[in-house]
């Protein structure tokens, strides 16, 4: 259950997209450009190819922030903001249904016609 619940905040953990006989496996085989025009907040470099499932594991929160500990800190000050009630009518079906509506809309910002093996993003 405690993996399960991990997944269902990673959205490209509850889609893959399919193309004829070929799976995307939730973007691990959608090769990308993560198109960075500054560099993360500690200097670093990103890779210029990558996954689109790894841009959202990753790459993002590291271009953002680059500290885990910090965006887990901002997110449990955020969970008292909840009002008790709409949190009380949650369960884990509605969860997943969530993060699939979210992983459809990753997928519609992809421009038309994206072939599965590559595709340029940015932050």
């Amino acid at each position: 259950m405690i993996h399960l619940t991990g997944d269902l905040a990673l959205p490209l953990h509850c889609v893959q997209r399919v193309d004829r006989s070929q799976k995307d496996q939730g973007g691990n085989t959608l090769t990308v450009t993560f198109n960075v025009t500054q560099p993360a907040p500690d200097n670093s470099t990103f890779r210029d190819f990558t996954t689109f499932h790894s841009v959202w594991d990753t790459d993002l929160i590291t271009f953002k922030c680059y500290d885990w500990g910090m965006a887990a800190a901002e997110a449990e000050k955020l969970i008292p903001t909840f009002a008790a009630d709409l949190l009380a009518d949650d369960t884990p079906e509605k969860w997943l249904a969530e993060c699939h509506r979210q992983a459809e809309a990753a997928y519609q910002a992809l421009p038309a016609g994206t072939p599965l093996k590559s595709i340029l993003v940015g932050p």
